[in-house]
């Protein structure tokens, strides 16, 4: 979902690999079948991580939020964009109409 999401946004640089490493950071905890609620769980993990924060690549090898890999200032911009639209999927989820939550998804994912 994480990458879908991402692809709305050509000029954002987060690439794949560093989308699904800041991904596989996350706590199973914040993960949930319900794929809305992990979205906006994981997203907000993720938007409250420090640009010092180490994030290892999933094979554990390297730390990717370095200025060689990441680049601390677009993950920032990447977590800017991300918060933005995790608010707008909890709001989807909370809307009290189909119409509604449909207008905030797309909203969130683009069409």
């Amino acid at each position: 979902m994480f990458k879908r999401w991402a692809r709305q946004y050509p000029n954002l640089t987060a690439p794949s690999f560093y989308i699904e490493c800041a991904v596989h950071s996350v706590a199973d905890s914040k993960f949930d079948r319900y794929l809305p609620l992990s979205f906006a769980a994981v997203a907000l993990e993720l938007v409250g991580y420090s640009r010092y924060k180490v994030i290892y690549s999933v094979a554990g090898d390297k730390d990717i939020l370095v200025p060689s890999e990441w680049h601390p200032d677009d993950f920032e911009a990447f977590q800017g964009k991300l918060l933005t639209d995790a608010q707008l999927v909890v709001n989807a989820m909370k809307a009290t109409t189909s119409t509604e939550a449909n207008r905030l998804w797309k909203l969130a994912f683009g069409d």
